[in-house]
């Protein structure tokens, strides 16, 4: 039985919107499609695969600082971020690797640097199927101005810092390993 049809363009393309198919969406739909000449004849039919009309979930976003911005998908996920301009604009893209993190450098952020960029970003399946964005607010992207060091004694240490910061102490092996933070 026909559930619609389509007429195809001069580019030689035609389409059926999902909302004319049974159940008013692509997901799980299976069938076939003929062409019908303009004598009437019809070709054999194409199979149509059960098609994915899912959504993916929103991707994670994790951190959003100078280093740039990363998160956690569904592996495989196409990860785009896009600027709040209208229509909003791609700038850049990153897979969700097999762990389900993904990350996108700050080197790829317009003027390479993530310092008040403000935007979203939306995964999208191998089915081509994007997800609803996640917002991502105004980064912080200006590192905290250096702790000052006060006293270094019997004691311990002690010194000054930005209210709110986490002060992390290293030690001068190579590479630097965190031994406490204050």
């Amino acid at each position: 039985v026909a559930c619609a049809t389509a007429g195809v363009g001069e580019g030689g393309t035609g389409s059926v919107p999902a909302s004319a198919l049974p159940g008013g969406m692509t997901n799980g739909f299976a069938g076939s499609v003929t062409a019908t000449d303009g004598a009437g004849n019809e070709s054999a039919p194409a199979t149509i695969e059960a098609g994915d009309g899912t959504e993916p979930d929103v991707p994670g976003v994790e951190a959003a600082n100078a280093d740039g911005l990363s998160g956690t998908g569904t592996a495989g996920d196409v990860i785009t971020l896009f600027d709040d301009s209208e229509p909003p604009v791609a700038i850049a893209t990153a897979t969700v690797g097999e762990d389900g993190t993904w990350s996108i450098p700050a080197s790829a952020f317009p003027g390479e640097t993530t310092d008040g960029f403000a935007g979203s970003v939306t995964a999208t399946d191998a089915a081509g199927n994007e997800s609803a964005p996640a917002t991502i607010e105004a980064i912080d992207g200006t590192a905290p101005d250096a702790p000052g060091v006060e006293a270094a004694n019997a004691d311990g240490l002690s010194g000054t810092g930005t209210a709110g910061d986490v002060i992390t102490l290293f030690d001068d092996s190579e590479p630097p390993v965190a031994i406490a933070t204050a």
